[in-house]
C-alpha cells in the first residue's frame, strides 16, 4: 500500500467524518430548534451506527431510511423549508459511510499489528523476488 492509498484511504474520511458533522451543527443553529435536534440525533445515530454494524447492512440501511424519509419529508405534508428537508435527508447516509469506512480502516492496521514481526521474519527468510 503506497502513501497515496493510505492517504487516500485513511486520513481522509477521518479529517471528513470530525469535519461533516461539525459544518451540519454549524448550519443547524441557523434552522429551527426541532430541526436542529433532528440533525444532532441523526448524526448520532450516525455515528453509532458506523462502528457497530457490517458496511453491507448499512448500505442497506441507508438505502430504507434515505427512501422512507424523502417519501415522508419530500412527498408528505409537512411546512418545513426545502433546505431543512436537504439537511435532514443528509446527515444520516453521510456520517455512516464516512464513520464506517474509518472503522474498517482502524480494524485493518489493528489486526495487521501483532502479526508485523511474523511479516518481517518471514520477508527475510523467504526469497520474494
Amino acid at each position: 500500500m503506497n502513501l497515496s492509498e493510505i492517504i487516500f484511504k485513511g486520513y481522509v474520511p477521518i479529517v471528513l467524518s470530525w469535519i461533516f458533522p461539525i459544518l451540519m451543527l454549524f448550519f443547524a443553529v441557523f434552522l429551527e430548534p426541532n430541526i436542529q435536534i433532528g440533525v444532532f440525533l441523526l448524526l448520532l445515530l450516525a455515528i453509532i451506527v458506523g462502528m457497530l454494524i457490517p458496511g453491507i447492512v448499512i448500505s442497506w440501511l441507508i438505502i430504507g431510511l434515505t427512501t422512507v424519509g424523502s417519501g415522508i419529508l419530500l412527498f408528505g405534508y409537512l411546512v418545513i423549508p426545502v433546505n431543512d428537508k436537504v439537511i435532514l435527508l443528509l446527515a444520516f447516509p453521510i456520517e455512516a459511510i464516512l464513520v464506517n469506512l474509518v472503522s474498517n480502516w482502524l480494524l485493518k492496521w489493528r489486526s495487521l499489528g501483532p502479526d508485523i514481526a511474523s511479516i518481517h521474519r518471514y520477508g527475510s527468510v523467504k526469497n520474494l523476488v
